[in-house]
């Protein structure tokens, strides 16, 4: 899988390993190393997801994750799926912008849970669908019962999903 902006995901059939622009850093706890980046099952590998996105990267990541193994979403399926954002941290680029408190939504679950948020004290922002600021994870997959490999690429930046 590949983005024109540079993100990428390559897996390596035979090597249990697979490249993107993170982990490379050996002082971090997640540096890349053979089986344990991408999530294996049984042994076996079951999935490989990445995103660009900064700070939005760990939450597109885990929001694309539930989906798949939680709420039994294919790849493409769980890109797709709309997306919230907690701003409710110091940014992580300069000036280091901090919204106490805010979380936006995409239309679709803004319309219906934004009254929700509201009620307990949130600062709630509508955003349009599909927008590049809930990131763009592409994924790849692997069935356990065919070994089939599937693949879903996020329609918020362009990239794509090819395979056998």
């Amino acid at each position: 899988m590949l983005s024109k902006f540079h993100s990428f995901i390559s897996f390596f059939k035979y090597s249990n390993l697979f490249l993107n622009t993170k982990g490379l850093d050996y002082n971090i706890l997640n540096y890349l190393l053979s089986h344990k980046r991408h999530r294996f099952k049984d042994g076996k590998f079951f999935m490989s997801l990445g995103t660009p996105g900064g700070d939005m990267q760990t939450q597109g990541i885990i929001q694309t994750f539930l989906n798949i193994v939680v709420f039994g979403m294919n790849p493409q399926e769980a890109v797709n799926a709309p997306r919230f954002r907690s701003l409710n941290w110091p940014d992580s680029f300069s000036p280091h912008t901090y919204y106490p408190g805010r979380i936006e939504l995409e239309k679709e679950i803004y319309d219906k849970n934004a009254e929700t948020l509201k009620a307990i004290a949130y600062e709630v922002h509508g955003r349009e669908k599909w927008e590049y600021d809930f990131g763009a994870p592409c994924v790849s997959l692997r069935d356990p019962k065919t070994s089939k490999l599937f693949g879903g690429a996020d329609p918020r930046k362009e990239s794509w999903a090819e395979g056998e």
